[in-house]
């Protein structure tokens, strides 16, 4: 009787450290220097498939406030309508394409699940962002990067250097600025 005594206590003592971890560890995620609840609950929910573009004809449209989990081809398939912005384009990565376009003009954060390159085109050119974040190790999300985006004009969503063919996705309104 002692010794099942004793190895209950031991399991309640491991699960309880195993739970401390993780939300340890869920702590780090939701502490970017910017405040990421927004992203940090869209990336808990369960996303919506869909097929990333790997040309304009195939480039389906996202939303925001919605999770997606874009399906990537071969970054070597993908037809970027402009060249992405990484210094290196890694040959065995995984890309594609999305369509958005915002009511509001403002800024807006495009936030990913793992390590990647995050582009915005828009005539011919990529626009500039202004700011971004990642933390390792997490993944909802791990990499948040922040464009301001002009309104009621087709935008191209560029991901490349994806290590992975399946990247979860989101964007959402920088807090603070009126919607």
């Amino acid at each position: 009787m002692k010794t099942s005594n004793s190895l209950l206590q031991l399991t309640l003592a491991i699960a309880l450290a195993l739970c401390v971890q993780q939300v340890r560890a869920e702590d780090q995620c939701i502490e970017f220097a910017w405040d990421v609840r927004a992203e940090h609950l869209l990336f808990a929910m369960h996303p919506k498939m869909l097929a990333g573009g790997s040309d304009r004809a195939s480039t389906p449209t996202v939303s925001l406030n919605q999770l997606y989990q874009l399906h990537l081809q071969k970054q070597t398939d993908v037809q970027f309508p402009t060249p992405p912005g990484a210094r290196e384009a890694k040959p065995d990565g995984y890309g594609g394409l999305a369509q958005l376009q915002v009511a509001v003009p403002g800024a807006y954060r495009i936030s990913a699940d793992q390590p990647l390159w995050i582009d915005v085109a828009f005539n011919g050119a990529l626009l500039k962002p202004q700011d971004f974040q990642g933390r390792r190790g997490c993944t909802g999300p791990h990499k948040i990067v922040e464009f301001v985006l002009p309104m009621g004009v087709q935008l191209t969503l560029q991901i490349s250097n994806a290590a992975d063919a399946d990247v979860k996705i989101s964007i959402t309104p920088t807090p603070g600025t009126a919607r």
